[in-house]
């Protein structure tokens, strides 16, 4: 078991560092930062389990941590599911049982190292267990129903969450049935059941990040493909560096924030958001993209659509639409073949000729 502990400390202190700066970016992958954190604590503690037996700390202490992390995970899996930032004030109300656990794990601890009075133990223990066992059943059980909701437009975004949520699930369950009969047996193969489930949470967490530092890469090499020698604005104040920036600038917004999904977003909301004048955002898109704002902004709804029939093939079109940033299915069916060249059933058609199973 040491083993596996090295292998996962290691893999999450090196997640945690390659991609510090870009879970920076979103609170969607800072819950999942935080959570690689907790667990690697927490299974560095249990390391030193192993090398510690005789230590009472780390014998018969668990630390309260390891609740907020089944919260953490379903605000992550809420903000991706509804693609609506979550609020402070949800994220406190979630996190609240863990922090108050938190306070009485260090109240017990000092008890402990000051007076050498071990007798408060058994009553944090029972309290620990019955949060413990509330919290990760009733949460991961959740998560695991919305990931396995097929109706959900957003599931293959978690889809990766799948195998993690189930070990963890089974662990803990494990882990309840072996306290209530008292096999310490069971109790090692819950904690190997945990294991693997981050170990595995891990890899589909490194594979995904890689992929979307790939893919913000080839966006940016293809932005600045396509800036021109010479603007067409020959009184602009505006020189190619500045568009540059600015086409920089507005393209990670469009990724990352996906206003577009706002079927009310217009050019002075954006403006706002990124803090540059409706005229130079203007400029940026009519001389470098050669499109008005209209166009570029259909031209994300309707990527965002295409993915989404890709994704879900029986869906019905007002849902897609609904879910693409438009008010009606038909300004829909116009901008997609505005656009595409064919309306959204012939789309799909061809994707389905394109696979036949």
């Amino acid at each position: 078991m040491s083993y596996l502990l090295i292998a996962i400390l290691s893999q999450s202190f090196t997640i945690a560092y390659l991609f510090r700066k870009d879970f920076k970016k979103n609170r969607q992958e800072l819950f999942l930062l935080c959570i690689v954190l907790i667990m690697a604590i927490i299974f560095l503690m249990k390391f030193a389990f192993l090398m510690l037996t005789e230590n009472v700390l780390y014998a018969r202490y668990s630390p309260a941590i390891t609740i907020a992390t089944p919260p953490l995970l379903y605000l992550y899996v809420k903000s991706v599911f509804s693609e609506i930032p979550v609020l402070k004030k949800e994220i406190i109300k979630h996190l609240l049982p863990s922090a108050l656990l938190t306070i009485a794990f260090v109240i017990v601890g000092i008890n402990i190292v000051i007076n050498k009075d071990y007798s408060w133990i058994n009553l944090y223990k029972k309290v620990y267990d019955v949060l413990f066992f509330t919290v990760n059943l009733t949460y991961h059980s959740y998560i695991l129903s919305i990931i396995l909701n097929k109706k959900n437009i957003t599931n293959p975004k978690l889809l990766w969450l799948k195998w993690p949520v189930i070990l963890w699930i089974g662990g803990v369950a494990l882990l309840l049935f072996s306290k209530i009969i008292d096999n310490q047996q069971l109790i090692s193969t819950s904690i190997i059941f945990a294991m693997i489930g981050f170990i595995i949470f891990l890899i589909k967490l490194s594979k995904l990040k890689q992929n979307l530092l790939e893919l913000r890469s080839s966006d940016t090499a293809n932005i600045e493909s396509t800036l021109p020698k010479k603007p067409k604005y020959e009184k602009s104040s505006l020189k190619d560096n500045d568009l540059n920036a600015i086409l920089l600038k507005l393209e990670a917004y469009m990724v990352n924030d996906k206003p577009y999904l706002d079927p009310n977003f217009a050019l002075l909301d954006m403006a706002n958001d990124i803090e540059i004048s409706k005229h130079n955002i203007t400029e940026v898109l009519n001389t470098v993209l050669n499109k008005n704002f209209f166009l570029y902004i259909n031209e994300y709804r309707i990527k965002e659509a295409k993915l989404k029939m890709a994704i879900r093939p029986t869906e019905k079109l007002n849902i897609i639409a609904h879910f693409s940033g438009y008010n009606s299915k038909t300004t829909f069916i116009k901008y997609f073949k505005q656009i595409e060249g064919i309306t959204p059933s012939e789309y799909r058609k061809k994707l389905s000729d394109k696979d036949p199973n």
